[in-house]
């Protein structure tokens, strides 16, 4: 029996607008939960004190997003040549290993390059727009961006919170060596976890979009 929450509503595929809003909350995550504890990991590292830790910290979040500048426009390229979901898959897995290799991380430059690669890897958000675009009809296309936008926008607001709360909890013994380990673990199980959704749930539209780019209408 399937919840009413997931069946589908005037043409949209509530399954796979749920897979896309928990992939983009996984790349919330990775983007994110590193800020509110990235000064007292610098000084962790033994790079630099209380006074003098805001040019790594920058450096450290800048990064990220520095990644995105080389791999945004190829991503783009490999969802139309191979597929939407190869792309989901791609970007998920690769989000769960680097936050992995990032909270084991005992160096700032072994944390830069993790950082690097989780941005470089990802085209989550690339993505996620063509796909919402594809599976929706033009009269639920707004409602099917509204729910990734706000799911995106919840990720944002809980990521650094639950990074603060959970940096140097002393959990698994991991406050001597890997303070920051707990939340990278959280952000890489977020990540797995939307790789199961989109598996099962995300239909891959690249072939059906084609067909409407052929006859000149979207889905409806």
């Amino acid at each position: 029996m399937t919840f009413k929450f997931f069946q589908d509503y005037n043409g949209m595929n509530k399954k796979a607008i749920f897979a896309i809003s928990f992939a983009l909350i996984s790349h919330g995550f990775s983007l994110l939960q590193l800020f509110s504890y990235a000064g007292f990991l610098i000084i962790h590292f033994g790079l630099a004190d209380r006074n003098t830790a805001g040019y790594y910290v920058g450096n450290l979040a800048a990064i990220f997003m520095f990644g995105r500048i080389f791999s945004s426009i190829p991503f783009g390229y490999l969802s139309d040549y191979w597929g939407r979901k190869p792309v989901f898959y791609l970007s998920l897995v690769s989000v769960g290993i680097c936050s992995i290799g990032f909270g084991f991380s005992t160096t700032y430059t072994s944390a830069l390059i993790f950082r690097a690669l989780s941005g470089m890897l990802n085209g989550i958000v690339i993505v996620s727009k063509t796909v919402v675009s594809e599976i929706c009809t033009r009269e639920t296309e707004p409602m099917g961006m509204a729910i990734t936008t706000l799911s995106w926008n919840v990720s944002l607001l809980i990521a650094p919170g639950l990074g603060g709360i959970l940096y140097n909890t002393g959990i698994m013994g991991s406050e001597k060596h890997f303070p920051h380990l707990i939340p990278n673990l959280l952000t890489a199980i977020i990540s797995f976890l939307g790789l199961i959704f989109v598996y099962f749930w995300l239909p891959e539209t690249l072939v059906v979009s084609e067909k409407h780019n052929e006859n000149g209408n979207k889905n409806e």
